[in-house]
């Protein structure tokens, strides 16, 4: 089918961003990781901190240290002749030091690599032409979706009429199909919006 190789680069493109939060941990380690903290000074001496590092913006959020390795995370907002993306500012808790700052596309904390691959997978960061892909591939989606649940279906009622048990219409046992179908059931869940 033409459009098996769009939606081949979809599902490829969501599972690499569904890794990206943790390839994140990994890439702004330096940044988003300190070592251990056991007496962390005050929260406003950390925001104190970020916000001499750029004086002219707005402290929009505070994301203070979760664990004891975890960094403070201040959000700037930027002026709006910018691009409009707030900027984090990464501060040590243990001695109020700035550890660095990234660009931040939501107030979700995405950093760039994460809006890199979300770009990969919205548009193939091409831009508009990207996008066209993009629809092009999802609108395939609830055909093929529809097409799987009527061969689903036509297979259970030609095994209904074999007299097969309920149990094995979702596990053959001998032939071609002696292994589960593993995408079967999922697949079907999927499609009627679980």
């Amino acid at each position: 089918m033409a459009v098996g190789p769009f939606i081949l680069v979809a599902a490829l493109s969501g599972a690499l961003y569904a890794l990206t939060p943790t390839a994140e941990e990994y890439v702004y380690r330096d940044l988003t990781t300190v070592p251990a903290v056991a007496a962390p000074v005050p929260l406003h001496e950390q925001v104190d901190a970020a916000q001499r590092s750029h004086p002219e913006l707005t402290v929009a959020q505070v994301w203070p240290a979760q664990q004891a390795t975890d960094s403070t995370r201040v959000l700037f907002d930027v002026p709006a002749d910018a691009e409009g993306n707030p900027l984090a500012v990464f501060v040590d808790p243990s001695d109020a030091r700035v550890l660095g700052e990234e660009a931040t596309y939501s107030s979700l904390g995405e950093l760039p690599l994460r809006r890199w691959v979300s770009g990969l997978h919205e548009s193939l960061n091409l831009g508009a032409p990207g996008e066209v892909y993009s629809e092009f591939a999802a609108s395939w989606l609830w055909i093929i979706a529809l097409g799987g649940l009527w061969l689903w279906w036509r297979r259970v009622r030609a095994a209904r009429r074999r007299g097969a048990r309920p149990a094995r219409l979702w596990l053959p046992l001998r032939g071609r199909g002696s292994t589960p179908p593993s995408a079967g059931t999922p697949a079907t869940a999927e499609a009627a919006g679980g």
